[in-house]
C-alpha cells in the first residue's frame, strides 16, 4: 500500500512540473521565436514516459490534455519565418517529435504537422519563386550580371529544396530557370568584354542550374531539361577567340617593359587572359610559355635581390604575387580542361612558383635563426652552468635533514583585474597569517564573524590619476610576447597579436602596481607625509574584509565595482632548498621556453623545405640541441639531489616544454630513468612496512588526555572515548585510500606515457612487485585485510605479477578463517566474515578462492566450529527448549551462510563430509539416553529438525543414520503422547511412527515399542496380539483386526478340542445327519480392541460381584458334579490360550471357552461388531440370550456353510459368574423365560446353565444376557467328515 502511494505521489508530481513547464513554454523567446529545441525535446520525453505508466481516471485525462497541448505547440511552432531562415535543424526537430508523441498518445499530431508542413513548403517555395523574379528583374546590364546571378541561383535551389513536399511548383522552378538562362545569354557577351574574370562565376551559375533542374524535373512528368552550361560554354569559347589574342598581346608588351614594369599590372593583366584561355592555338601556346617563363624569372630575380637586402616587407609581397600568379595558373588550367583540351606547355606543367620562393625564404629564415640562436644559447649556457656552480655550493654547505624546512612564512596576495596576483607587504602579510592561524586553531569554524577579518591598507593616493588615465588604454592593450626582445617570430600575424618591447604599448602596465579596488573615481585624501626624497607623499587608507573560508576580499571603502569580490590566495613559504635553488630553476625554465620557441619556429620553416634541405638543416639543429645538454644535466643533477616537490614538478615542465626534442637532447633515458625512481620510491614510502612511532608514556598519555577532554562536554564515560578513536582510526583509513587512489592514478599516467618502452615498463613492473610482496606478507601476518587489498588493487591496476601478492593474501585468508575457528569467543559470524574477504579478494585477483588459499585444509576446522555453534546455540543448558527452537532458524541459516562461501565443489564435499563424520557421534552421543528419555528425546528431535531444516535449505540428502523431517515429528507425538498417558494421543501418534517408517531409526523404534506396550497396557491387551496391526493406518479406525493362526501345533489344539467335545446327539435342531467328525481348515484370531476392553471391564465386575456369594466363583467339582459334571472345553482351553499367548481363564469368575455357531457371514460381522443382542431370539428356550455350547456338535448344529463348503463357529470366551442352574424339563414355564433373564439382568446371577443334559439327554447350553460377558476370541472353519 505504502508503496502504491509513494509511486502515485511522484506520478501527480510529474504531471503538475510537466503542466506548469508546458505552461511556461520555455523554449520560446519572449517573442514567441522557438529556440531551444533540446528543453521541447526533454517536455516530449516525459510526455512518452508518462503515457508508458499505466495511469487511470483523472491523470490519464490530464496527461491526454498535455498531450493534446503539446502537439498543438508544435504545430504552432512550425511557422513558414523557420522555412524563410532556412533552420532546417529545427524544422526536422518538430516533425520528429510530432511521430514520437504521436506513437505515445495517439492523437494523429504527426499527420497534422506533416500536413502543415507539406503547406508551408509550397508557402516557402512560392515566396522564394516570386523574389526569385524579383531579382531577376534587377539584372538590367552586365554590370550587375555577377552579382545578381548569384543571387537568383541562391534563391532558386532554396526553392528547389522544398520542391519534393510540393511537386506542382516544378513547373514554375524550371519557368524561372529557363528566364534566368535567358538572361544569362542576353548579357554575357558584355560581361566578358567588361569583366574576363564574371565568366568564371556564370560558368559555375550554369553549372547550378543544370544541376537544380534535373534535380526538380524528377518530381514531374513529361518535362525535361536542356542543359544550360554547353550554351555558356559555347559563348565563352567565341568570346576567347575574338579576345585572347589581343589580351595575350597585352601581356606581352607589359612583359616587354624593362623597366618601369609595374607587378600590379602584370597581374592584372594575366588575370584578363586566363578566364579566356579556351582551346588556344598551338602558337598561342608557345608565346603563353615564353611570358609565364620571364614572369617567373622576373619575380625569383627580384626575390632573391630582396633575400639579399634584408627586404622582409618585400621579399613577404613577393610571396604574395607569386601566390597570385599560381591562383591564375590554376585557373588557365581549369579553363582548358573544362573544355576537353589538354595543356602541354603552359601552365599545367609548371611547379608552383609561391611554393618555391617559401622554401627560399625558409632556408634564409632558419639560417639566421639558428645562427642567432647559437649565440644565444651559448651565452645562456653559459651562465646556467656559473649559477648551478654557485647554488651547488650553497646547497652543499647544508645538511641535507635541514634542506626541506621552513625558511620563511607563507606568503598571501590577492587578485588584480588584469588576472595577476599581488602580494601584502610584509606588515599585512604578517598580520592576516597570524589571523589565519588562528582560525585554523579554532577548527576553521564556517560562521561569518569567526572566518572573516578586516585589515586596512594605506593607499599612494598619486597613482589614483594616473590609474584612472590608464583605465581606458588598459581595455585596448595588446597582450605582451613572452619572449620579449628575444623574439624571433617575423611573421606578421605574430607581430599584430603581440606587444614587443619597441611598441608603443609595452610599458603601459603601471596600472597593476595600484592596490585592487583603485580603478575608479579618485577617493579623498585622508593623510600626507613625506617620502623618501624629502617632498610629501598624500595616502589614504583602505579597508577590506578577507574571508578565509571563501578566500576572497571585499573592499569596504568602496561601492560599484571597485567593491566586487576578489580571490585571496595563500602560498606556503618556501623551504630552505627552494629559497637557494629558486632563481636558478626559474632561470632554467626561461631558457627552456626560449629554446621552445627557437625550435618552434625553426619547424615551421622547416616545413617548406624539400628532402635535402630539411636533412641538413636537422642536422645543425641536432648540434644546436648537443649544446644545451650539459646544462640540462647539471640541473637534472641538482634536482635528483633536492629531490623536493618542487624539484620533480620543474623536470615535468622541462619535459612538456621540450617535447620531442628531449629524445635528441639525450635526457629521455636520464629523466626515464629519475622517473622510474621517483615513483618507486613513492610506492615504497607508501607501501613499506613502517615501524611503529616510539612514543613516550607521557606522549602517549597526553594524545589520550586530549581524547578525554574532548569527551568531557559530552559527560559521557570511556565507551565515548572509544568511539572517538575508532572515528579517528576511521578518517585516516579514508585518508590512506585516497592517498593511495592519487599514487595509483599517477602510476596509470607514467606506464601510459611510456607504453611503447618495453624495458621500462618491464624494471618498473618489477620494482613495484619488489615493493609490494614484503608489505603484502607484513599485512597478511597482521590480518590486515584491507591493506592487502589495497596492495592487490594497485598490483593489478598496474598490471604486474600479482602471484606473491596473492599468495600473501591466500595465506593470510588461511590464517583468519583458522584463528576464526579456534576461537570460541568469536561468533560463527565472523568465519562467514572472513569467507567473504577472501572471496573479494579472489574477486579482485579474478581467481577462485581455493586456488590460491588453502580453503581444503580449513574446512574441517570450519566444520568443527560449525558443531561448537550448534551445541551452544542448541543444546546450552542456559537455554530453554522453547528458546532453542525459537532460535533454530538464525542458527540454520548461519550455518548454511557458512557452507555457501565455500563455492568450489571440492571444497564443498571436503566440508559436508567432515561436518557429517563430526555429527554423528556427536549426534549420537548427544541422543544417547541417559536416564531421562525425555530429555534425551527432546535433543534428538532438536538436532534432527535443525539437520533437516539445514539439508532442505541447501536441497542436500540427510544421512541414511540421521532421522527424517517425518521421523522427527513422530518422535516428538510418541514421547508427548507416552508423557501425557493419553490413549488417543499414542494411537495418534504410533500411526504416525508407522507412515514415519520408524524402523529405520533405533531410537524412535525403541520409543515406538514403548509406545506400543504403553497401549498394550491402556488398553489391557492380550500379550499374542500385534498392538501395531490393531492399531492401522488410521487413528480414528477401530482397533480391529483378524489374524490366521496357520501353526500346525495350534491347528492340532483346537482339532482336539473338537475331537473331545463332539458328541453324536441328535437333538431337534439338527438337520440331517450327525457327522462322524469335524476337520479343522483354518483358524481366525480376532483382536477387537473396544470389545476387549469392554469384556473386561465386565469380568472385573462379576469377580468382585461373585465375591458375595460364597462358592459361587469359582465352582466347586462337586457343584460341578451335580450340574452333569465338569466343561467339556476346559481340558484344552488353557492349551490353547496358553499357545497363542492370550490371559488364562479367570476360574474367580468362571470364565470358559465355548463354541458358537452361526452363519459365514455372522461370525465375520460378530468379530468386528461384536454380539448384538438385538438379534437375540426372544422365543429361545432360555429366553432373549446368548447361547453357547460346550461341544462343538451342538453348535454345529446352527451354521451355514460357505462356498467352499466349510463352516464357521465361533469360540468365544464366556464369563458366567454367579451361575442360575436350570434342570427343568420345559423352563419356558419353569421357571420361565422373564423370570430367567430378570435373575441374570438384575438379580443376583450373571448367566444361566440350562441342564438339558440331565433333563432330556441332549446337551447343557449356557446362556448369558449381557453381551460384554461375551468376546468373539476365534472363528474356526471346518469341514464335516
Amino acid at each position: 500500500m505504502g508503496c502504491c502511494s509513494s509511486k502515485d505521489a511522484d506520478l501527480v508530481r510529474r504531471i503538475e512540473d510537466l503542466d506548469s513547464q508546458i505552461a511556461f513554454r520555455p523554449w520560446r523567446t519572449a517573442a514567441g521565436q522557438f529556440v531551444d529545441t533540446k528543453k521541447l525535446e526533454q517536455c516530449v520525453q516525459e510526455l512518452v514516459e508518462l503515457h508508458s505508466h499505466s495511469a487511470a481516471g483523472s491523470k490519464r485525462t490530464k496527461i491526454q490534455r498535455l498531450s493534446a497541448n503539446v502537439g498543438e505547440e508544435i504545430k504552432q511552432l512550425l511557422d513558414i519565418k523557420l522555412f524563410q531562415r532556412r533552420d532546417l535543424i529545427r524544422i526536422q526537430c518538430l516533425l520528429r517529435l510530432s511521430r514520437d508523441l504521436d506513437a505515445a498518445a495517439g492523437k494523429g499530431v504527426a499527420a497534422k504537422v506533416q500536413a502543415k508542413y507539406k503547406a508551408l513548403c509550397k508557402q516557402s517555395c512560392s515566396e522564394l519563386l516570386k523574389q526569385a523574379g524579383v531579382q531577376l528583374q534587377r539584372i538590367v546590364g552586365p554590370e550587375s550580371l555577377v552579382e545578381g546571378a548569384k543571387q537568383v541561383l541562391s534563391t532558386l535551389q532554396h526553392a528547389q529544396t522544398n520542391i519534393a513536399e510540393a511537386p506542382e511548383l516544378a513547373t514554375s522552378l524550371l519557368q524561372y530557370a529557363t528566364a534566368f538562362s535567358v538572361k544569362i545569354l542576353e548579357l554575357i557577351r558584355q560581361l566578358v568584354d567588361l569583366d574576363p574574370q564574371g565568366l568564371l562565376v556564370l560558368q559555375g551559375v550554369a553549372d547550378g542550374i543544370d544541376m537544380m533542374c534535373a534535380q526538380a524535373t524528377k518530381t514531374t512528368d513529361g518535362i525535361k531539361w536542356e542543359p544550360f552550361s554547353p550554351k555558356v560554354d559555347e559563348i565563352s569559347k567565341q568570346k576567347a577567340i575574338e579576345l585572347m589574342p589581343a589580351k595575350l598581346e597585352s601581356l606581352e608588351i607589359e612583359l616587354a617593359k624593362k623597366h618601369g614594369m609595374s607587378r600590379l599590372a602584370l597581374m592584372e593583366k594575366l588575370s584578363e587572359l586566363s578566364p579566356l584561355w579556351i582551346e588556344p592555338a598551338a602558337e598561342m601556346e608557345k608565346r603563353l610559355a615564353m611570358a609565364l617563363t620571364t614572369i617567373e624569372e622576373r619575380i625569383t630575380e627580384a626575390f632573391d635581390k630582396a633575400i639579399a637586402a634584408g627586404e622582409t616587407n618585400k621579399i613577404d609581397k613577393l610571396i604574395e604575387v607569386s601566390l597570385e600568379y599560381d591562383d591564375h595558373c590554376s585557373i588557365i588550367v581549369k579553363q582548358v580542361h573544362r573544355h576537353g583540351a589538354a595543356s602541354t606547355s603552359t601552365a599545367a606543367e609548371r611547379d608552383s612558383l609561391g611554393r618555391v620562393l617559401e622554401r627560399k625564404r625558409a632556408n634564409v629564415t632558419l639560417k639566421t635563426l639558428l645562427a642567432n640562436a647559437e649565440g644565444s644559447i651559448n651565452k645562456r649556457t653559459a651562465e646556467l652552468r656559473e649559477l648551478f656552480r654557485q647554488t651547488n655550493r650553497e646547497i652543499k654547505k647544508i645538511p641535507r635533514e635541514s634542506l626541506f624546512k621552513k625558511a620563511e612564512n607563507a606568503k598571501w596576495s590577492f587578485r588584480l583585474m588584469s588576472g595577476n596576483f599581488k602580494e601584502f607587504d610584509d606588515t599585512k602579510n604578517a598580520e592576516v597569517e597570524k589571523k589565519y592561524q588562528a582560525w585554523v586553531r579554532a577548527g576553521k569554524p564556517r560562521e561569518e564573524d569567526a572566518r572573516r577579518i578586516e585589515i586596512s591598507i594605506e593607499v599612494d593616493a598619486a597613482s589614483l590619476a594616473l590609474r584612472s588615465s590608464q583605465a581606458t588604454r588598459r581595455q585596448g592593450r595588446r597582450p605582451k610576447c613572452r619572449y620579449g626582445e628575444k623574439c624571433y617570430r617575423k611573421n606578421v600575424e605574430h607581430r599584430k597579436e603581440f606587444s614587443h618591447p619597441t611598441d608603443n604599448d609595452w610599458d603601459d602596465e603601471t596600472f597593476e602596481t595600484v592596490p585592487e579596488g583603485l580603478e575608479s573615481t579618485t577617493p579623498p585624501i585622508h593623510s600626507m607625509s613625506s617620502d623618501a626624497a624629502g617632498g610629501t607623499r598624500t595616502t589614504r587608507e583602505e579597508r577590506y574584509k578577507l574571508d578565509f573560508q571563501m578566500m576572497t576580499q571585499v573592499r569596504l571603502t568602496s561601492t560599484g565595482v571597485s567593491a566586487a569580490r576578489r580571490l585571496l590566495k595563500r602560498n606556503e613559504g618556501m623551504t630552505v632548498v627552494q629559497k637557494h635553488n629558486h632563481e636558478y630553476y626559474k632561470q632554467i625554465i626561461d631558457f627552456v621556453k626560449e629554446l621552445e620557441s627557437i625550435f618552434e619556429q625553426v619547424e615551421v620553416e622547416m616545413r617548406l623545405l624539400g628532402n635535402d634541405g630539411r636533412s641538413g638543416m636537422e642536422k645543425q639543429v641536432d648540434q644546436l640541441l648537443k649544446k644545451v645538454e650539459p646544462a640540462l644535466r647539471e640541473f637534472l643533477d641538482m634536482a635528483v639531489y633536492c629531490k623536493d616537490k618542487e624539484s620533480l614538478q620543474k623536470i615535468d615542465d622541462i619535459e612538456a616544454l621540450l617535447g620531442v626534442h628531449v629524445d635528441r637532447i639525450g635526457l629521455a633515458g636520464t629523466i626515464r630513468g629519475l622517473r622510474l625512481d621517483d615513483m618507486l620510491g613513492a610506492i615504497k614510502a607508501e607501501y613499506s612496512a613502517k615501524e611503529p612511532k616510539t612514543q613516550s608514556g607521557g606522549r602517549r598519555h597526553a594524545c589520550w588526555d586530549l581524547l578525554r577532554l574532548l569527551c568531557k562536554p559530552q559527560a559521557v564515560g570511556p565507551p565515548r572515548l572509544l568511539e572517538c578513536r575508532l572515528a579517528l582510526v576511521g578518517t585516516k583509513r579514508e585518508h590512506e585510500q585516497k592517498r593511495r587512489l592519487h599514487l595509483t592514478v599517477k602510476c596509470q599516467g607514467l606506464l601510459y606515457k611510456y607504453e611503447n618502452d618495453a624495458d621500462f615498463l618491464t624494471k618498473f613492473r618489477a620494482g613495484v612487485v619488489e615493493i609490494l610482496s614484503p608489505a603484502a606478507r607484513k599485512g597478511a601476518e597482521n590480518c590486515q585485510h584491507e591493506a592487502v587489498l589495497d596492495i592487490l588493487w594497485i598490483a593489478i591496476a598496474l598490471k604486474c605479477d600479482v602471484g606473491p601478492v596473492v599468495k600473501a593474501a591466500g595465506s593470510m585468508v588461511t590464517a583468519m578463517i583458522n584463528s576464526a575457528c579456534n576461537s570460541r569467543l568469536q561468533p560463527l559470524t565472523r568465519v562467514t566474515e572472513v569467507l567473504d574477504i577472501g572471496h573479494h579478494l579472489a574477486h579482485v585477483a579474478k581467481k577462485p578462492l581455493h586456488e590460491f588459499s588453502e580453503l581444503d585444509v580449513s574446512s574441517p576446522l570450519v566444520a568443527n566450529r560449525v558443531l561448537v555453534y550448534i551445541e551452544q546455540a542448541l543444546l546450552s543448558t542456559k537455554e530453554s527448549e522453547a528458546a532453542a527452537t525459537q532460535s533454530m532458524p538464525a542458527t540454520v541459516r548461519q550455518v548454511v551462510e557458512v557452507r555457501q562461501r565455500f563455492r568450489n565443489q571440492e571444497v564443498l564435499s571436503v566440508f559436508d563430509d567432515e561436518f557429517w563424520r563430526l555429527f554423528k557421534p556427536w549426534y549420537q552421543d548427544m541422543t544417547a539416553d541417559a536416564g531421562d528419555q525425555k530429555a534425551t528425546t527432546n535433543r534428538s528431535g532438536l538436532l534432527t529438525e535443525w539437520a533437516i531444516a539445514y539439508c532442505e535449505q541447501l536441497q542436500l540428502k540427510l544421512p541414511p543414520w540421521m532421522m527424517n523431517k517425518d521421523q522427527v515429528e513422530a518422535l516428538r507425538q510418541l514421547q508427548a503422547a507416552v508423557d501425557a498417558n493419553d490413549e488417543k494421543k499414542i494411537r495418534e501418534a504410533v500411526v504416525f511412527a508407522k507412515q514415519a517408517d520408524y524402523t529405520s531409526d533405533e531410537k524412535l523404534a525403541a520409543l515406538f515399542d514403548s509406545s506400543i506396550e504403553k497401549l498394550r497396557k491402556l488398553k489391557r491387551l492380550p500379550s499374542g496380539w500385534e498392538v501395531e496391526g490393531l492399531v492401522g493406518d488410521s487413528p480414528a479406525a477401530k482397533m480391529f483386526c483378524v489374524v490366521n493362526l496357520g501353526d500346525e501345533p495350534v491347528k492340532a489344539l483346537f482339532q482336539k478340542i473338537f475331537n473331545d467335545t463332539k458328541a453324536s446327539i441328535v437333538t431337534r435342531d439338527r438337520v440331517g445327519a450327525v457327522p462322524r467328525g469335524y476337520t479343522v481348515e483354518q483358524i481366525i484370531s480376532v483382536m477387537n480392541a473396544e470389545s476387549w476392553g469392554s469384556y473386561l471391564k465386565r469380568v472385573d465386575v462379576i469377580g468382585e460381584e461373585c465375591k458375595k456369594f460364597p462358592g459361587a466363583s469359582p465352582c466347586s467339582r462337586e457343584t460341578w458334579a451335580g450340574w452333569s459334571g465338569a466343561i467339556a472345553t476346559q481340558p484344552c482351553a488353557e492349551a490353547i490360550l496358553q499357545a497363542v499367548r492370550l490371559p488364562a481363564l479367570q476360574a474367580n469368575a468362571n470364565e470358559f471357552l465355548m463354541f458358537h455357531g452361526t452363519k459365514p457371514e455372522a461370525a465375520n460381522l460378530i468379530a468386528q461388531n461384536h454380539f448384538d443382542m438385538s438379534f437375540a431370539c426372544k422365543t429361545g428356550l432360555f429366553g432373549a440370550g446368548l447361547y453357547f455350547a460346550e461341544s462343538c456338535s451342538k453348535s454345529d448344529e446352527y451354521v451355514k456353510a460357505d462356498k467352499e463348503d466349510r463352516f464357521p463357529v465361533v469360540m468365544c470366551r464366556v464369563t458366567l459368574g454367579h451361575i442360575n442352574y436350570v434342570p427343568h424339563k420345559d423352563p419356558t414355564k419353569d421357571p420361565g423365560r422373564e423370570k430367567l433373564e430378570s435373575s441374570c439382568l438384575t438379580g443376583e446371577y450373571h448367566s444361566v446353565l440350562g441342564d438339558r443334559k440331565k433333563a432330556k439327554g441332549t446337551y447343557r447350553e449356557f446362556v448369558v444376557y449381557n453381551h460384554y460377558q461375551v468376546y468373539p476370541h476365534f472363528i474356526v472353519w471346518y469341514k464335516r467328515v
